[in-house]
């Protein structure tokens, strides 16, 4: 148990309940998505693609404790479970498809925007449900106290601005 004045292991996640942040893998999992989340602010989108897979596989881990079959099973598996739609569940696999692209061939400039793509139409939202599903939070009710909504507003615009981008006949 964490003693009183002891700082948390997160930096922007305040609503974090503390018996999931004991849980073994949890934390580690919202340091990947913070740090993911610092980098945007320097453009660093192909450093961002492994991190948020990272987060993502992590708490699938916590899911699956002790499972050691390829993640690609496990996910399928997490899948099939929890319902989860058939355009985030690919979306996911894209993401992590990305991630072994970039950790095993590095990667180009022209990654950029499928790096962008998929932090939004995978990263958070399937991190989001696997949050929900790992310890009954989603991502959007731990990240900020409840009072400072905006962020979400910022995230939701940005969100839509890229999506319309991405989505435009060229």
């Amino acid at each position: 148990k964490r003693e009183p004045d002891s700082e948390l292991p997160v930096c922007v996640f305040f609503q974090v309940p503390e018996e999931a942040l004991e849980k073994e893998g949890v934390a580690s999992a919202l340091q990947s998505f913070e740090t993911a989340v610092m980098l945007m602010a320097y453009g660093r989108w192909p450093s961002i693609a492994p991190l948020i897979w990272g987060a993502c596989e992590a708490l699938l881990r916590v899911k699956y404790r002790g499972n050691n079959e390829d993640i690609w099973i496990i996910q399928d598996r997490f899948h099939e479970e929890n319902n989860v739609s058939r355009a985030l569940g690919d979306s996911a696999h894209r993401l992590r498809k990305l991630r072994n692209e970039i950790a095993h061939k590095g990667y180009m400039p022209r990654d950029t925007p499928r790096c962008i793509e998929l932090f939004f139409n995978a990263g958070v939202p399937y991190f989001d449900c696997l949050l929900k599903n790992v310890i009954n939070y989603g991502l959007f009710d731990i990240l900020y106290p409840k009072g400072v909504g905006e962020i979400w507003d910022v995230f939701k615009n940005t969100r839509k601005v890229v999506t319309k981008k991405i989505n435009r006949p060229s």
